[in-house]
């Protein structure tokens, strides 16, 4: 039989583990605050939104070797932002798109799509020599150099250029194709 405690640290532990869903556990990453960020949440899905957590913040690796760095066998796409920045505001609908159209089209190979906050990750965006926002680089599969990828006047990525960029084939949708934008 279940005495009171035991049902009362049952219920602790499902309260705890379903509030912080989207930041896995909330305890273990390291400022979460939304409104330094833009991708945090569902409607951001695909996009993943770089979070340091107390275990790489404390081993002081979190801004040496991101998740995005690491040498892995698909394309990446990562985005340096401001929260702030009214650019980086209007490009958000845009990259998302992209991400999702990426998802979708390229069969193949998967592409992981990330961002940064240049607000929490003013050191990582240093090194990078983030010099204006929004910025975006892209890797291609199995490679740790990366290519900044051109947005069009109007402050866009075009998924076809970016595909081609990085060497990711599309599928072909609704006999579309398109070539290369940028």
């Amino acid at each position: 039989m279940l005495h009171i405690g035991n049902l009362f640290a049952i219920l602790l532990i499902l309260i705890l583990s379903t509030a912080s869903i989207r930041h896995v556990i909330a305890a273990d990453v390291v400022d979460v605050n939304d409104s330094n960020y833009l991708y945090l949440g569902p409607t951001a899905h695909p996009i993943v939104e770089y979070l340091l957590d107390k275990d790489e913040l404390a081993r002081g690796d979190g801004h040496e070797n991101p998740t995005f760095t690491l040498d892995v066998t698909w394309p990446r796409i990562v985005q340096f932002y401001l929260p702030s920045s009214r650019l980086c505001r209007e490009f958000q609908s845009n990259y998302i798109s992209v991400a999702r159209d990426l998802r979708r089209r390229s069969s193949r190979a998967s592409v992981e799509i990330y961002s940064v906050s240049c607000t929490v990750h003013d050191q990582l965006c240093a090194d990078f020599d983030i010099r204006g926002v929004p910025h975006v680089i892209g890797y291609s599969a199995g490679s740790n150099d990366y290519t900044t990828l051109r947005r069009t006047e109007r402050n866009e990525l075009n998924v076809e250029y970016v595909a081609e960029t990085l060497g990711v084939v599309l599928d072909v949708e609704g006999g579309g194709g398109g070539g290369s934008g940028g």
